[in-house]
C-alpha cells in the first residue's frame, strides 16, 4: 500500500514544510504549486502549475528522497526550464540536461 493514498494531503503537507525548511528560496514557486497523485507518470513531473507524482513510485522512498523530488520538481519552476525549454529543442535531451 502506497503512503500517499488515504493520508496524501498529511503527507504531502509534511513533505513540503520539510522542502521550505532545507531550501527556503523554494517557498514563493512552491506556493503557487499544486500536488496531484496520478499513475500516469512513472515518478514525478511538472507543468508549470502541478507537480504529479506516482503514488507506488513515492511510497518506496524514504522521508528525505520524497522531500529531494519535490524540491526537484519545484527547482524545474522555479528555474523556468519548461518555458525555456521552446519548442525547437528536443524536449527528452532538454529533461535530461536541466535535471
Amino acid at each position: 500500500m502506497a503512503i500517499f493514498d488515504k493520508n496524501d494531503k498529511k503527507e504531502i503537507l509534511k513533505v513540503r514544510r520539510a522542502v521550505l525548511r532545507k531550501f527556503p528560496a523554494l517557498a514563493t514557486t512552491m506556493s503557487t504549486l499544486k500536488f496531484k497523485a496520478t499513475r500516469k507518470v512513472e515518478t514525478a513531473a511538472t507543468d508549470g502549475e502541478k507537480v504529479y507524482y506516482n503514488p507506488d513510485f513515492m511510497g518506496k522512498l524514504k522521508f528525505d528522497e520524497k522531500v529531494f523530488v519535490m524540491a526537484h520538481e519545484t527547482m524545474h519552476v522555479s528555474h523556468n526550464h519548461l518555458v525555456r525549454a521552446g519548442k525547437k529543442k528536443d524536449l527528452g535531451s532538454w529533461n535530461t540536461a536541466t535535471d
